[in-house]
């Protein structure tokens, strides 16, 4: 389902991003925007899509913000795993000291 879920939002998102979205009617364009989930979009996604006029700006900082968000939470969850395996490894070799032990 994921992966059904990321195709979508790419085959979506890129053709927002081509000249041929301009030749839609504005309900056209809300029925598709309304299939993207923004909060779920890549970083390459919201780069093509920054400058496209007919995406509003909003939906984009939020993906932007989204996107934030996740990867912060990811930089977190990895340096707390980095800290519980250095804390095991100065058990283990009592002479490690680890980098923010120094």
């Amino acid at each position: 389902m994921v992966c059904l879920v990321s195709l979508k939002i790419k085959i979506l998102s890129f053709f927002f991003c081509t000249e041929k979205s301009t030749q839609l009617s504005s309900s056209e364009r809300e029925e598709l925007l309304d299939q993207i989930d923004f909060s779920r979009v890549s970083e390459e996604t919201i780069a093509a899509c920054k400058n496209n006029k007919l995406i509003p700006q909003q939906l984009i900082t939020d993906a932007a913000l989204s996107l934030c968000t996740k990867l912060r939470s990811q930089l977190e969850e990895t340096q707390t795993r980095l800290r519980l395996a250095e804390i095991e490894l100065a058990k283990i070799r009592p002479s490690y000291t680890s980098s923010s032990m120094i």
